[in-house]
């Protein structure tokens, strides 16, 4: 047992590092003229893409933000597409 635990001390001593933090779960829908734009803005704002669900509207997609950047990127999302983008779950 001394042996175990003297191993699991020195690999989490030596492991890396790795902060996670809370992010808020949202749902964004837009256009499909406007896709480049909101693809454009997850990537600015480091948003995690979950599912995405195509329809004659447009696409609808699951995302996750930092809650301090839910009301930049929902200001970003409305002026990418000229007010026609939503953002839902805030």
């Amino acid at each position: 047992m001394r042996a175990y635990g003297g191993t699991a001390a020195e690999c989490l001593r030596t492991a890396p590092r790795l902060e996670v933090r809370p992010r808020q779960p949202l749902r964004v829908r837009v256009a499909f003229a406007h896709l480049s734009a909101l693809y454009h803005l997850l990537e600015t704002f480091g948003a995690e893409r979950g599912a995405e669900e195509y329809a004659a509207s447009g696409l609808e997609m699951a995302v996750a933000l930092l809650p301090e950047d839910v009301d930049a990127f929902t200001a970003a999302l409305a002026d990418a597409t000229r007010g026609e983008g939503a953002v839902e779950g805030r």
